[in-house]
């Protein structure tokens, strides 16, 4: 093996997840907070979905053949 060539594919891979090639940190990650946010938003549509359903109970209806007889 050539060290030079063994060097020059490390130094691409070796870089640290944290910063960039320039060396400057990265920001973290804020797709969490976006997880989060779409967890409550479904969480307070399922909560008022409950509460409206539960403020308009569901009526009964009769069916057309409960009473007659054969046609």
């Amino acid at each position: 093996m050539n060290p030079e060539n063994n060097a020059g594919a490390q130094s691409c891979c070796a870089l640290s997840s944290k910063a960039q090639p320039d060396g400057a940190p990265s920001k973290p990650s804020r797709l969490w907070l976006w997880v989060v946010a779409a967890f409550a938003l479904q969480a307070a549509a399922w909560t008022a979905w409950f509460i409206i359903a539960s403020h308009h109970q569901v009526a009964e209806v009769p069916l057309a053949t409960s009473g007659g007889g054969a046609r």
